[in-house]
């Protein structure tokens, strides 16, 4: 399973103009300051955009990335932030995909049984508004 994981990350990576987020998966390698300088520039200029659409994806990006990185604590504070903002704004996907991202931080905390029931009510809902489940989601549920 990593292994697929690993696939979509390079894939996502490599379409968002961020290849080292790929590296760092693959290689375990903890990201160097600049890197985490360039995540905070993105999430502060999407804030001071005031635009919430770009916010969001912003957040949900910091999320991920921590999640790729095995940060439970920035995967779970972003997911929350995503979630908040998704549920204000009306993003429906941002919501959902913020449930899932933070379905998993609660399982890697050892609440196995609400982080899992977050990630299939993610998925439940993913569908309902007519969008097509993604391999990582999967992924993440059968991870857990």
């Amino acid at each position: 399973m990593p292994n697929s994981i690993n696939r979509w990350t390079r894939r996502a990576a490599a379409a968002r103009d961020c290849p080292w987020v790929a590296v760092h998966v693959e290689t375990g390698t903890a990201l160097t300051d600049d890197e985490r300088q360039h995540v905070s520039r993105q999430l502060a200029l999407a804030r001071q955009l005031e635009h919430p659409p770009s916010l969001a994806y912003a957040e949900l990006s910091a999320a991920l990335l921590g999640q790729c990185r095995r940060d439970v604590a920035s995967t779970q504070a972003h997911a929350d932030a995503v979630m908040a903002l998704a549920e204000a704004q009306g993003f429906a996907l941002r919501l959902e995909q913020g449930r899932m991202l933070r379905g998993w931080a609660l399982a890697e905390q050892g609440q196995a049984v609400d982080g899992l029931a977050q990630i299939r009510q993610g998925l439940v809902a993913w569908q309902a508004i007519g969008s097509q489940t993604r391999t990582y989601d999967l992924a993440m549920l059968v991870g857990v």
